[in-house]
């Protein structure tokens, strides 16, 4: 059965909420989950640290300087 985190779009979640959705680890920007078999990724625009950017519905994700 396909791994199902009853989450809506918008909806905000806390860190710990998330770590504990996807049993994933609480730091990085990238989270790999064997448990539920999903990768969250973090694209964090208020810091400044990489210029991940939308095109075309596509998140592209830079993922170093």
């Amino acid at each position: 059965m396909p791994f199902d985190p009853q989450l809506t779009k918008g909806q905000i979640i806390n860190n710990k909420d998330l770590q504990s959705i996807f049993q994933c680890s609480t730091q990085g920007g990238m989270r790999r989950s064997h448990r539920t078999n999903t990768l969250v990724i973090i694209s964090d625009h208020t810091k400044g640290l990489y210029k991940d950017k939308w095109e075309n519905n596509i998140l592209l994700i830079q993922a170093w300087d």
